[in-house]
This record gives structure tokens, sequence and C-alpha cells, in this order.
């Protein structure tokens, strides 16, 4: 599936770019070509998804902890995510807390695959306000909040929403998209990586999801990121 799917996919999204980046092509074809390249993104988003969430429940994920300068990580996530924020007129909120080290030994792969779920669902259900990522460390333990003003989570659907395939309703991706993988991917991960993942939520007012990741420190450096 990998490769059957992705290569072609990843090939036909370079050359959308580069028939983009020519120059070439008038307003009607610009617009065409880019609409391509929206869609193809987001089916590659969902075939990755897929690829995730089956590796999991097949028990075949594997961690690697290395040593992540959490805050350079953070900043390319930051670069890469400001479009959503500029798309919805959104402000993108970011705090690392001193208390967290420039290096912490953990899963590269995971650590950024639980930021960018969380805070791309975050973009996904906000439409006023702000989404901000905020962490701090805690007994060992690296603490990740996610928050929006976005439209909320009933409290019967808390649990409901972690399983695969699942929002909030039906109507839910019709509107916003999405697979409804995200927060799977992301509860299994926190499981594996022996850390928790709750929600706190109010509708019409916003969620907030924690998550507690257990890890080795690894060693201190200056701050080379304010």
């Amino acid at each position: 599936m990998s490769h059957e799917l992705r290569t072609p996919l990843n090939a036909i999204i370079g050359f959308l770019g580069i028939m983009l980046m020519s120059g070439q092509l008038n307003e009607r074809n610009t617009f065409l070509a880019g609409r391509a390249r929206a869609n193809s993104d987001r089916l590659l988003r969902l075939i990755n998804d897929i690829l995730d969430i089956s590796r999991i429940e097949a028990g075949r994920l594997q961690l690697y902890p290395v040593d992540v300068e959490v805050r350079e990580l953070v900043r390319r996530l930051k670069d890469q995510m400001s479009i959503f924020a500029e798309e919805k007129g959104l402000h993108m909120k970011i705090q690392i807390d001193d208390s967290v080290p420039v290096y912490v030994r953990i899963d590269e792969d995971a650590l950024t695959k639980i930021l960018t779920n969380l805070l791309s669902n975050g973009f996904k259900f906000t439409e006023n306000g702000h989404v901000a990522l905020n962490m701090h460390l805690e007994h060992d333990n690296l603490v990740i909040a996610v928050s929006d003003t976005g439209i909320g989570i009933p409290a019967h659907m808390r649990d409901i929403i972690f399983e695969s395939f699942r929002q909030v309703d039906s109507s839910m991706t019709r509107q916003h998209g999405g697979s409804g993988l995200g927060l799977a991917i992301v509860r299994h991960l926190c499981t594996a990586m022996q850390g928790t993942v709750i929600v706190d939520s109010k509708v019409g007012r916003g969620s907030t999801f924690t998550v507690v990741l257990p890890l080795a420190t690894a060693y201190e450096k200056e701050k080379s990121i304010t």
C-alpha cells in the first residue's frame, strides 16, 4: 500500500508543484492546479493516517528514542501550521516553559505526529480566536497542552472521539473534512509511549487536549531558541 499509493501520489504532487512554480499557467489553470495540489495533499495525509493506524493496531509500531531539540521541532511545526492560521484568520500561540530542556530523549516521529494531529484538529474545528500549544516538564514527564476556542465536544463524546473513524457527529466529516483517525493515532501513540491523553471541553467554548509523556531527559545545553 505504501509503495503503490504513496509513490505515484508524491509524483503527482511534485509535478503539480513544478507547474505552479513555472509561471506559465493562466489564472484559471493556476486555480485548477492549486486545487488539484490541495486535494492530492489531503489524500496523501489520509493514506498516511490509514498506514499509521494499521501499523499501530497490528502491533508493528517501533519507537526509537533520540535526543530531540524540542524548540526547533516546534518551530518547524509552527511554520507548517501557519498556513491554516492565516487561511482562517486565527492566532497561533506557542509557549514552552523554561523547565523544558533544550534536548529531551523521546521518539521524534511519534512526538511530531502527536503535535501535528492535535494542532491540525484545533485549527479544523476553530473558526474564531486561537489555537495554542503549551509545554512544560513535570516530574520527568513532558506535559503538552493544545487548546482552542472552537466548537467544543459534548461530554458524552469525549471518549468516542479517540476511536478510529469517529468525530463528534457524522456531519463533522462532511463539514470539516478529515478521516477521523487523528485522535485515535494520538491515543495509540501515547499508550505506546506509556503516556496519557485527556480532553477537557465545553461546547461552543473550545477544547484542551493534555498529553503527558514520560521521558528520559537528555543533556542540558544553553538554550538556543527562545
